[in-house]
C-alpha cells in the first residue's frame, strides 16, 4: 500500500526510470543516425566510383579510337619514309674489306658489246658488315669498249648477299688487261678500278660508299681480287 511517506520515494524512482529511459531513446537515436550517415556515406562513394569508372571507359574508348585511326592513316610510303628517316639520322662510316673470287655463271645473259660475250660470274667470299657471301650473289656486265690492244674498258652491276640476307649493291668500273695484248683469247691477266656502292636492303637499304680493287686477278674464266674502302650506311 503506498502512504504518504512513500510517495516521494516512488517518484524519486520513477524519475529514475524516466531519465534511464530518455537515455536509452537518445543511444537508440544515435545510433540509427549514424547508420543512416554510413550509409549515405556508402551511396555517395559507390556513386563516385561508377562515375570515375564511366569516365576511365570514355577515355579509353576515344584513345583506341585515335590509335586504329592513326593506325589507318599510315600508308605504305608513309612506313617507308618514316624508316627511311630513322636511318638517314644514323648513317656512320665504316671501312670495309673484302675477299672475293668468282666464276662464269651462264644462267645470267653475257654482255657482246665488244663482239664476243663477256660473262656474267657467280660471286664467293667474304666481305666485312656481311660475312660469307652466299648464294645467289652475282656480278653482271652492262657494258664493254676496248681501251687498246688487250685492254676492256667495262661496267658491271654487282649484287653481294650476306649471312643473313642482307644486301650491299654496287657499280664495279674495272679496266680488263690481258697478260698477252697479242692474244685474242686473253685467257689470264689483271684487272684495276673503282667500286661504287648504290645501296642495298635490309640494314644495308640506302647504303652509300666507295672501294678499289687490290691484287685482282684472272685465269680464264675464274678470277680472285681483294675490296678495300669505306661504307656508309
Amino acid at each position: 500500500m503506498i502512504t504518504l511517506n512513500t510517495i516521494p520515494s516512488v517518484l524519486s524512482f520513477y524519475t529514475r526510470c524516466c531519465s534511464i529511459f530518455q537515455r536509452t531513446l537518445t543511444l537508440k537515436q544515435c545510433n540509427l543516425n549514424s547508420n543512416i550517415m554510413k550509409t549515405k556515406i556508402q551511396s555517395s562513394l559507390k556513386a563516385i566510383f561508377k562515375l570515375g569508372m564511366l569516365a576511365l571507359m570514355v577515355i579509353a574508348v576515344s584513345c583506341s579510337q585515335e590509335t586504329v585511326q592513326d593506325s589507318v592513316n599510315i600508308s605504305p610510303e608513309n612506313l617507308n619514309a618514316q624508316a627511311a628517316k630513322g636511318k638517314k639520322g644514323k648513317m656512320v662510316t665504316r671501312a670495309i674489306r673484302g675477299k672475293i673470287n668468282n666464276d662464269a655463271n651462264p644462267d645470267l645473259p653475257p654482255n657482246i658489246d665488244c663482239g664476243f660475250p663477256l660473262s656474267a660470274n657467280f660471286i664467293y667470299g667474304n666481305m666485312g658488315h656481311l660475312g660469307k657471301i652466299q648464294p645467289g650473289s652475282f656480278a653482271r656486265p652492262t657494258s664493254c669498249a676496248f681501251g687498246g690492244p688487250g685492254i676492256l674498258i667495262t661496267t658491271y652491276d654487282v649484287n653481294y648477299i650476306g649471312a643473313h640476307g642482307d644486301e650491299i649493291r654496287t657499280l664495279d668500273y674495272t679496266t680488263i688487261i690481258c697478260d698477252d695484248p697479242n692474244d685474242p683469247t686473253c685467257p689470264t691477266g689483271t684487272f684495276e678500278g673503282t667500286v661504287e656502292i648504290v645501296g642495298g636492303s635490309g640494314r644495308f637499304e640506302g647504303a652509300t660508299g666507295n672501294m678499289v680493287f687490290v691484287d685482282a686477278r684472272f685465269e680464264g674464266s675464274i678470277s680472285t681480287w681483294r675490296l678495300e674502302g669505306e661504307i656508309t650506311y
